[in-house]
């Protein structure tokens, strides 16, 4: 088990979009079993139904011969890697609210 401590919110995003890192990440503020089910295995099945859709056996060779969806293909894998930088700053905020000591005054 990790320690329990509060974590730097701009490396757990930039950790995000890495591979390999991202578990990594996920761990550190343990919600690793959810960041498996909804971006490695949401990720790959969703990434094998827009192969299914877009690139059936005759358009991947207009695929190849003129590339205009490389440029969807690219813009799925950047809205993915938003997504992840987005939930894991949300989810290391969280984390690090149960390691503020601070008390909230409001008069």
């Amino acid at each position: 088990m990790v320690a329990k401590k509060p974590v730097n919110v701009i490396i757990q995003m930039v950790f995000a979009v890495i591979p390999i890192l991202d578990i990594y990440a996920s761990y550190r503020i343990q919600k690793l079993r959810w960041w498996l089910l909804i971006f490695w295995i949401g990720g790959i099945t969703i990434g094998f139904l827009y192969d299914e859709i877009f690139f059936d056996s005759t358009l991947f060779v207009q695929f190849i011969n003129n590339g205009s969806y490389a440029l969807e293909y690219l813009g799925f894998v950047i809205a993915l890697a938003i997504t992840q930088a987005f939930v894991m700053r949300l989810w290391s905020k969280k984390w690090n609210l149960e390691f503020d000591n601070t008390p909230n005054i409001t008069e």
